[in-house]
């Protein structure tokens, strides 16, 4: 039966409903035919209805033989439009969901790392960033204190303190930050945190980059003049030109390492010990 319905569709189909005016012929063929082929077979139907009650029937039923493949082939025509519309629609869903999460995530780690431009570290559009978390100003602080003290080996030197309200960490990372793969610097550093209830704000840090070849040499953030000796030198140049992509790389992957290792600290839960 399946077969017997292909073979007589399959060509309505193929030769019209590849088109939008094929698929206008086959809506109106299949909505007009009946009607008309009844009036070209009969002519006289209209007046002679109640005494042609079996011809009626008999040209109905004939018509709607005639009728049939336009019939079917707008049924399965309409199915397989609306298929492709699902299928489009489920596709466009997705990628608009994928699109979404996609932005939502880089959003989310931009809002919460640092970048270095030629200005120095920025977070969006400010130059700190701020972790919301449950707690009162005094028990950040106080919990804040504890994992800096474990993290830094000479914290009385380390940290400098307004009690419950700013820690600044002085820290020290020797060849810690490359301008290129043999040009090594060691870098000072200050971060500052403040404390609020619920929230702990870290600034953009300040960092003094050094090494020692011949003689002192500075990796600046940005150095807009030619340093013909090599004692000055910066990861951006004139115009904002980006000379240094290996040391913008190791300082924001060093600073963004701080903070995330400091939020999953305080999403820790240490109670038992």
């Amino acid at each position: 039966m399946k077969n017997i319905l292909l073979t007589i569709v399959y060509p309505f189909w193929f030769l019209l409903g590849k088109t939008w005016l094929g698929n206008v012929i086959i809506l109106f063929g299949s909505i007009g035919l009946t009607p008309v082929l009844l009036l070209m077979l009969f002519p006289d139907i209209i007046n002679t209805v109640d005494e042609n009650i079996d011809s009626l029937g008999l040209a109905i039923g004939v018509m709607g033989l005639l009728s049939a493949p336009f019939i079917i082939t707008l049924f399965l025509m309409i199915i397989r439009k609306l298929e492709i519309c699902y299928k489009k629609m489920n596709y466009k869903t997705t990628t608009t969901l994928l699109t979404l999460v996609a932005f939502f995530a880089i959003a989310n780690t931009t809002a919460q790392s640092f970048t270095l431009t030629p200005e120095g570290f920025t977070n969006a559009e400010h130059n700190y960033i701020v972790v919301e978390t449950p707690g009162t100003q005094a028990e950040l602080y106080k919990k804040t204190m504890i994992y800096l003290t474990g993290l830094y080996k000479n914290a009385d030197k380390a940290l400098s303190t307004v009690e419950n309200e700013i820690i600044t960490i002085n820290g020290y990372a020797p060849n810690s930050i490359h301008r290129n793969s043999m040009h090594v610097f060691n870098m000072d550093y200050t971060l500052v945190l403040k404390f609020k209830d619920g929230k702990i704000k870290i600034e953009a840090p300040n960092i003094l980059l050094t090494t020692y070849t011949t003689q002192k040499q500075t990796l600046h953030i940005s150095w807009l003049k030619t340093s013909l000796t090599g004692v000055n030198l910066g990861i951006f140049g004139k115009k904002g030109k980006l000379k240094s992509k290996k040391a913008k790389a190791d300082l924001e992957n060093y600073f963004n390492s701080i903070v995330t290792d400091f939020k999953a600290h305080l999403n820790e839960d240490k109670t038992d010990w």
